[in-house]
């Protein structure tokens, strides 16, 4: 296939779209034309490309829009609603995306016309003189940033970092010898103190090193705990919001030193603006209103009417929902996409990040997403929902709605409405077979949805393709919890019952599963070292083998019992408190963290 471009980085980028595609150009077109024009379109006419394109960004968007089509002839446009558009993908919990497959996400966010790729880092990066910062945490390297970098320019994509110059660095504090004497309190810097800024002056001077942007994402939300640990106690007590405001002049000041333009989270100030208190907040920053939820009909307009007369510039960060557990939330992201795009044009927006965060240790796949990123990117374009599912499948080789049967292990109902947020993939899979949590409650009908869910994916994880794998890992879950999710309960009703040949069946089922649990653990190391580097995997491995290790006891105290060589189970001899589903929670509960789910313990 020819490829004519006075832009050599498109005549690259297309030729390295090959290796990341399962619909090629050279598939669809024997010739592609590509030059800078006035308006945005693509036409294809007897086998050539023609696209005329403003920006080398729109020129890959388009490309996107022509793989999309069915037609043989045809004439494209693109026109954004919201001009500045990216992806942030997090790394900070533990899933550290391999550069290799961040240039795959790099090629993918072109081709559905986001303009900026963003790594949510914390402290996991190189930076010159903190030799302990991202310390055995997969921290990218100076040099696989520059690189990055460098591969970004060719699809017309600026590569961004965001840090975190305030709070969320726990794992930072993790190095007490280092890091003690600005430790504030929890995961805050110490404010005032000249070592913060020497670190973060430190930080920020890396990023200028390696990245050719001149945008830079500071954090600094949720920093709850600010001034009320060593800060108190060297100072007295200060009201938050001054001390935010000092603090965040001083780290506007070096990112100005370095030529960056911060942004940061906005949720600090949102109480203050909600009550009118503006002096002091920086007119120099950008304020990004994070809203990760289904919004009502008005929240978003309100929140930007409070946040514009600080002056400050502003913009929005939605999400692709994946931070769950092991399964994302597709459908769910796509109800709230919808939901707030019309008073984001409202309210001025011109800035769009579309956050993937992997709270509480990274565990769903980073590509996961794919179906929300293409559907985002159909929103934007005005274009119409088979769009995002063709573009989906040529990116994938699998649909739209093909990918949210990664959805399914956590709507444990057929009625698709995915208007709310479950996670029983999470937390039915760590519940103790013992020392069950009582409000992680279920029912004897889970097993036989959680067979049909495995049906459904047994044929998408066959599929040749390169995004197999997510399927392959959903597919060994769905098969797991089959087993697994109502063993609590079982096990109790059988054990007070005295239900001998009740306990027997789930002895059978327990040896079973424990084996279904292995077949889950080699595919979802498969999927992680397909994605992430290693660091981080070890708490994967840690929560995972406990999880086996208990199944194995369980197996063993009842084989015990039943032989009569102990008397009694003490812990099923406890009274279980379950709390009774609702009708309305047949399709599951929320719970967000591994340590609400194993025990009631102290980990």
């Amino acid at each position: 296939m020819d490829i004519i471009c006075e832009n050599e980085n498109f005549v690259k980028g297309v030729e390295l779209l090959d290796r990341y595609l399962s619909i090629k150009p050279k598939d669809k077109f024997s010739r592609i034309i590509a030059k800078k024009g006035e308006v945005n379109s693509a036409t294809l006419d007897n086998g050539t490309l023609y696209i005329s394109f403003r920006s080398l960004n729109d020129c890959y968007a388009l490309l996107g829009k022509a793989l999309a089509e069915k037609r043989s002839g045809f004439t494209v446009s693109v026109e954004k609603r919201i001009k500045d558009t990216g992806v942030m993908l997090d790394c900070a919990r533990n899933a550290v995306i391999k550069p290799t497959q961040a240039k795959k996400m790099i090629a993918v966010c072109a081709l559905l016309g986001y303009n900026f790729f963003e790594l949510y880092v914390e402290d996991c990066l190189e930076v010159d003189g903190e030799p302990y910062f991202g310390y055995m945490r997969g921290r990218f390297t100076q040099a696989e940033l520059k690189d990055l970098d460098g591969y970004a320019k060719i699809f017309g994509v600026e590569l961004t970092l965001c840090i975190q110059a305030l709070a969320h660095l726990e794992r930072l504090f993790f190095h007490w010898r280092e890091y003690y004497d600005i430790l504030d309190k929890r995961d805050v810097l110490l404010v005032d103190e000249p070592r913060t800024y020497l670190l973060l002056e430190n930080v920020i001077k890396t990023c200028r090193k390696c990245l050719s942007t001149n945008r830079i994402n500071i954090g600094m939300d949720e920093a709850f705990d600010l001034g009320l640990g060593k800060f108190l106690v060297k100072h007295g007590y200060e009201e938050r919001g001054s001390i935010i405001r000092r603090h965040l002049k001083k780290v506007i000041e070096i990112c100005e030193k370095y030529n960056f333009k911060p942004a940061m989270w906005a949720d600090m100030f949102y109480e203050d603006m909600k009550a009118g208190k503006y002096e002091g907040i920086p007119k120099e920053v950008e304020l990004i209103y994070w809203d990760y939820r289904i919004k009502r009909e008005g929240t978003v307009k309100t929140r930007f009417d409070q946040i514009r007369p600080s002056g400050a510039g502003y913009s929005f960060a939605g999400c692709a929902t994946k931070y769950l557990g092991f399964a994302p939330h597709n459908g769910y992201s796509r109800l709230a996409i919808d939901s707030e795009m019309e008073e984001l044009e409202q309210s001025g927006v011109n800035t769009y990040r579309l956050t993937a965060w992997g709270d509480d240790g990274g565990e769903a796949a980073q590509f996961s997403i794919l179906p929300t990123c293409c559907y985002f990117s159909a929103k934007n374009q005005s274009s119409s929902f088979e769009y995002a599912q063709e573009i989906c499948k040529v990116i994938s080789g699998y649909t739209y709605d093909e990918f949210l049967t990664l959805d399914a292990v956590n709507y444990l109902n057929d009625d698709k409405k995915y208007d709310d947020l479950f996670n029983p993939c999470k937390y039915l899979f760590y519940t103790d077979p013992f020392i069950g949590v009582e409000e992680v409650a279920a029912l004897p009908t889970y097993p036989g949805i959680y067979k049909k869910i495995s049906k459904k994916l047994n044929p998408l994880r066959k599929r040749q393709s390169e995004y197999s794998y997510l399927f392959d890992t959903a597919y060994a879950l769905s098969r797991f919890l089959e087993l697994k999710s109502y063993m609590v309960e079982e096990l109790y009703f059988a054990y007070k019952a005295k239900n001998r040949k009740a306990l027997e069946n789930s002895l059978e089922r327990l040896k079973k599963s424990v084996s279904r649990l292995t077949a889950f653990m080699r595919a979802y190391e498969t999927q992680w070292f397909t994605e992430c580097k290693p660091f981080g995997y070890e708490i994967q491995q840690i929560r995972m083998n406990g999880s086996k290790a208990r199944l194995q006891y369980a197996v063993k105290r009842i084989d015990e019992y039943l032989a009569g060589k102990t008397e009694k189970i003490e812990e099923l001899e406890e009274t279980k408190y379950f709390q009774p589903l609702t009708e309305g929670e047949f399709r599951g509960k929320l719970y967000h963290l591994y340590i609400a789910n194993a025990t009631y313990g102290k980990i």
